[in-house]
Parts: structure tokens; sequence; C-alpha cells
């Protein structure tokens, strides 16, 4: 199955570390597959998730083409001159276990949904990006045995200072603990109360 937007990058073999990004381009959702154009004659590694950093919207381990967890066991790509290669198909190897969590937001005289943000902030690793279901539902993917903060703010006015518009406040929901190991919690509620909160003005 095609990882949608998956990022990988091309070394030449030589020159790998594990430090640097590459040459980094990402597996294209629509297309379905990532594509390095005008690569000069030589021989290379591709990798993805170069980083290997704990990111639970990426759960999976640092992976060579074909599938391989290093450098020594990476099978090297040859490009010769005018060659095009089509098959750099990479299976990647999983990470550490994850699970999701629904986050359902309420809120009052809000003119739009779109002006409300959910932030998880995470105890180890990388803080997870809420995904947008529908209005004012969210989910989240998170690592088992890592602890999350979890809640919802809302910008609440702009002051305009010519064409440049400056947020004025803003209003935060309460925060919930969520341990992602604790597969009895599938769904949070969160609550946005404060009416002083006003719509964006017209510029």
């Amino acid at each position: 199955m095609p990882l949608e937007n998956a990022d990988v990058a091309l070394f030449r073999k030589d020159r790998y570390k594990e430090t640097d990004m590459g040459w980094w381009e990402f597996q294209d959702a629509e297309k379905g597959y990532f594509e390095f154009d005008h690569v000069t004659p030589g021989t290379y590694v591709v990798v993805f998730h170069n980083s290997n950093r704990a990111d639970p919207d990426i759960p999976y381990s640092r992976s060579f083409y074909p599938g391989r967890p290093d450098l020594e066991t990476a099978l090297p790509i040859t490009v010769e001159e005018g060659q095009q290669i089509l098959d750099a198909d990479i299976h990647v190897i999983s990470g550490p276990p994850t699970r999701l969590l629904t986050v359902r937001v309420n809120w009052s005289e809000s003119p739009t949904p779109d002006d409300v943000y959910v932030t998880a902030r995470a105890n180890a690793g990388d803080n997870p990006l809420a995904k947008k279901l529908s209005p004012g539902v969210y989910q989240l993917t998170l690592f088992r045995g890592v602890l999350y903060t979890i809640f919802a703010e809302q910008d609440c006015g702009l002051r305009w200072e010519g064409n440049t518009g400056i947020p004025i406040g803003g209003r935060e929901s309460g925060r919930i603990e969520i341990n992602g190991s604790d597969n009895r919690t599938a769904e949070i509620t969160l609550s946005l109360k404060d009416k002083t909160c006003k719509p964006y003005p017209a510029h």
C-alpha cells in the first residue's frame, strides 16, 4: 500500500550521513510515488525517514531501499547516463506501536470552526498533528506509553494595522491528560466556553 506523504531522501552512497537531509522528496498522495529528476550518473542509496525521529504521525523506523534497517545492508542503486529507474520501491520497517484518539470540540459564538485548533503535547517524542475529520471532530495518533496533554484553542479577533491583521486575544479549553497506552479512552470532549470571543472583523 502506498504510504502517503512519506519523506524519502537520495544520497550518493559514499556521502551518506544520518544527520543530513540529502536530496529530499516526498511520496505524492495523488501520484502514489516519489520521484527524483535529472539524477547524475553514480551509485546511490535511497532512505525513508532518515531523521528517524519519534513522530507518531510517521510511526516507522528509518528504512533503506528495498526495506533494510541500515546502510550496511541497503541495496545501492547505480544510475547510468540516460537511465530511468522505475522500481525503487521501499518497504518500511515498523516502529513503536500507536493508537488513535478522537477529540470532539464544543464552542460557542464562533463564525467558523476553521479557527479552532487542537494541540497535543507529548512528554516524549514529537507532538502529533490533529487531523480534522469534520467540523469539531479531530483525530490524533498517539504513541503507546507516552503521556499527552491535549487542549483546544481559538483566536478571538484581529486588530488591523494597514493590511496586517494582529490577533487580539484567544481562548483555550481545559487540559486533559491522556496516556497513549490507555485503551479505555477512545474519545474525549473539549469545550471552549468564553462568550467574549468574537468573530474576526471584516477588513
